[in-house]
């Protein structure tokens, strides 16, 4: 085997968290953070967006 990942998410209804941690060889680990935030919907570009046809 040359390698491992692993993760998990925390979905929320305007965020999302994700944390995932790779294991490539035996002295390289890698973690990973995100965030994901719809920017549409925390400022109020949503409406623009269905006016204009996004």
């Amino acid at each position: 085997m040359s390698g491992l990942s692993f993760g998990v998410g925390v979905m929320f209804a305007r965020l999302q968290l994700r944390y995932a941690r790779s294991l490539y060889q035996n002295a390289n680990a890698f973690n990973h953070f995100g965030i994901t935030i719809p920017l549409n919907q925390w400022t109020g570009l949503g409406t623009f967006g269905d006016k204009i046809g996004w």
